[in-house]
């Protein structure tokens, strides 16, 4: 049996390199130097036909023309699916001619470029967007906290006035009262953080954060309730 690497090339052997070519997934093994034995068979072809008045000579150099042109552009395009391929699993695709591997890293070198420039771009702005809207929630956390704060200052106003006008007696049994109706400053309830939160100052004065997704920590319950109300925490329940 001839040497596939030895043979001639012929309209036949282009025809069998074709439709093997075509049929299977791979890339298949062409003779050495193919593609310019394949040029000046071509160019013979032409040269036949522009010699003689036969159009068959014609006829045969076009439809080898249209062979190796299918034969390269099949190529091409499992060369470019292996490029992919490769990216995702570092397997080079045998029988690969020189120009192909050249034509095969550039392809793969492009890709990896563009996923660079444009997956990590978006990436880096859903961090940004995450930021800002973290932001925003810490501002209505702080705008309300304020609120409530102004509340409590306006309602201990409101009480010293009306205690100056109350008997000591009854002044007592209020005090009594309202400590027992208050809810106990100490009283924390334990939370997950769910997305990264800037610090922010508490409705105790205190400072609080920054927090980082995942964190567990313990708050006054009425902060702690304002985050999960806000979907930036959840009550962690042991």
């Amino acid at each position: 049996m001839v040497d596939e690497q030895k043979e001639a090339i012929t309209f036949e052997v282009i025809r069998d390199i074709q439709l093997r070519e075509k049929n299977e997934p791979k890339l298949i093994k062409l003779p050495d130097g193919f593609y310019e034995k394949v040029k000046a068979y071509l160019a013979l072809k032409f040269k036949l036909a522009r010699e003689s008045d036969n159009p068959k000579f014609l006829l045969e150099a076009k439809s080898v023309k249209r062979m190796i042109e299918d034969i390269f552009y099949q190529r091409e395009r499992k060369i470019i699916s292996h490029a992919f391929v490769y990216i995702k699993t570092g397997l080079i695709p045998e029988n690969l001619t020189e120009e192909e591997f050249e034509f095969f890293k550039s392809i793969v070198n492009l890709i990896k470029e563009r996923r660079t420039k444009y997956i990590e771009s978006i990436e880096k702005l859903n961090e940004e967007e995450l930021l800002e809207e973290a932001k925003k929630i810490s501002d209505v956390i702080a705008a309300e906290e304020t609120e409530t704060k102004t509340g409590i200052n306006n309602q201990k106003e409101e009480t010293s006035k009306a205690i100056e006008e109350v008997p000591e007696e009854k002044i007592k049994e209020a005090i009594e009262k309202k400590v027992k109706e208050e809810p106990k400053q100490e009283d924390k309830k334990k939370v997950m953080i769910l997305m990264d939160l800037p610090n922010f100052l508490g409705i105790d004065g205190k400072e609080y954060g920054p927090y980082k997704e995942g964190d567990m920590v313990e708050l006054p319950i009425e902060i702690a309730d304002l985050l999960i109300r806000k979907k930036a925490a959840e009550e962690y329940l042991e």
